[in-house]
């Protein structure tokens, strides 16, 4: 992977904003399944099967939940600038009561961010 500046194999966790939008309409299909497939504007090249993606809301930065990603990243078939990312859902949030990341002195990132250990 040309953009993957990893030397181990410790799974690494990233900080992923999804809008709102999208969380409401998929929250229950993502709830109910094993695993998922979600769509990402870019190619997630930097994600490996194994690592967790936090998501939280594009413009509240409110947490939704923890995932696994459980599949490589596949281009979107009936959309060639979108890609699939197939996920394993770990822990969902109630986002009404959920905290957001703004908490903490962040703000929500325009793409999958890598977590670091500090």
């Amino acid at each position: 992977m040309a953009h993957d500046r990893r030397t181990g194999t410790e799974p690494w966790a990233w900080l992923a904003a999804v809008p709102e939008g999208e969380l409401d309409r998929d929250w229950q299909r993502v709830a109910s399944s094993m695993a998922v497939s979600v769509q990402t504007a870019s190619p997630p090249t930097a994600q490996r099967i194994g690592d967790l993606v936090i998501y939280c809301g594009a413009t509240t930065g409110i947490l939704a939940g923890v995932t696994e990603v459980v599949g490589e990243a596949q281009q979107d078939p009936d959309e060639p600038t979108r890609w699939r990312l197939r996920i394993l859902p770990h822990l969902l949030l109630d986002r009404s009561h959920a905290p957001s990341i703004a908490h903490a002195g962040i703000e929500p990132p325009r793409t999958a961010t890598h977590l670091h250990t500090d």
